[in-house]
C-alpha cells in the first residue's frame, strides 16, 4: 500500500494542471497602486523635513541620537517633527482608505 501511495504521490507532482494558472495581477489588484505611488500619495502632505525624520526613524530604524547628529536638530524638534509627521500621515492614510485608494 505504501509503494502505491508514493506511486500516486509522484504522478500527481508530474501532472498537467487542469486550471489555468494566471501569473499576472488580478483585475482587482491592477487598479490598485503600486507601493511607490501608494508611498508618494502618503507622503505627500508632509513638508521635506518630516519626510526625512519618518523616513530615518521609522524606515531606516535609526535613533533619535543619530537624527540629531546627522540633522543637528534639538531632541525636541525631532520628537515633535516626528509626532507631527506621523500624525499627517495617518489623516492621509485614512482620507486614501475612504476614497478606496487602499
Amino acid at each position: 500500500m505504501g509503494r502505491a501511495l508514493a506511486d500516486h504521490q509522484s504522478a500527481a507532482r508530474h501532472a498537467p494542471l487542469s486550471v489555468p494558472v494566471t501569473l499576472g495581477p488580478s483585475p482587482k489588484a491592477a487598479s490598485r497602486p503600486g507601493a511607490r505611488e501608494l508611498l508618494d500619495r502618503l507622503f505627500e502632505p508632509l513638508s521635506a523635513e518630516d519626510r526625512l525624520v519618518i523616513r530615518m526613524l521609522d524606515f531606516e530604524e535609526r535613533s533619535a541620537v543619530e537624527v540629531r547628529r546627522l540633522t543637528g536638530w534639538s531632541a525636541v524638534a525631532i520628537s515633535f517633527r516626528a509626532w507631527r509627521a506621523r500624525w499627517k500621515f495617518d489623516k492621509q492614510f485614512r482620507k486614501l482608505l475612504k476614497e478606496g485608494l487602499l
